[in-house]
């Protein structure tokens, strides 16, 4: 039989286990609850968009049209979206207008893109992506390939 000479009531090793095990589980507690505080972010919308790309009558540019066509949200304000047009992959300052019903972003809108001749091959992709500014994330991205 053995005696028991010591009556501590834990060993100082199972000690330091137990009090780094509670600590590691209050911190993971901790963690989750305060994670719970911090919002998802600023969502992104979507919004889809059909393209067409024609020359002008006197050859000189390349009207591409991206019209809206849906999104998913009501509240996107034109304000709120940066648009970006590249040709071929590269990133393009052509000039362009807006036609929009309103402040707000819906279908049959339409943004019209002026190219020139000049800077477009055939068989050329033009994309256009729509950025939203609050949460910096692409609304939207579509191309036209222009065919002469």
């Amino acid at each position: 039989m053995w005696k028991i000479k010591n009556k501590e009531a834990v060993s100082p090793v199972i000690g330091v286990i137990l009090m780094v095990a509670i600590t590691v589980v209050l911190a993971a507690v901790l963690y989750v609850w305060v994670s719970g505080f911090m919002g998802g972010g600023e969502q992104t919308p979507t919004i889809s968009m059909s393209t067409s790309s024609t020359p002008t009558s006197d050859g000189t540019n390349v009207n591409t049209t991206f019209k809206i066509v849906g999104v998913s949200a009501p509240d996107i304000k034109w304000s709120d979206l940066t648009p970006s047009v590249a040709i071929a992959g590269t990133p393009s300052s052509v000039s362009g207008t807006i036609t929009a019903a309103g402040t707000y972003v819906a279908a049959g809108d339409v943004i019209k893109v002026v190219i020139p001749i000049a800077d477009i091959a055939d068989g050329n992709k033009i994309d256009l992506t729509l950025v939203y500014k609050p949460s910096g994330g692409m609304a939207g991205s579509t191309y036209s390939t222009y065919t002469a």
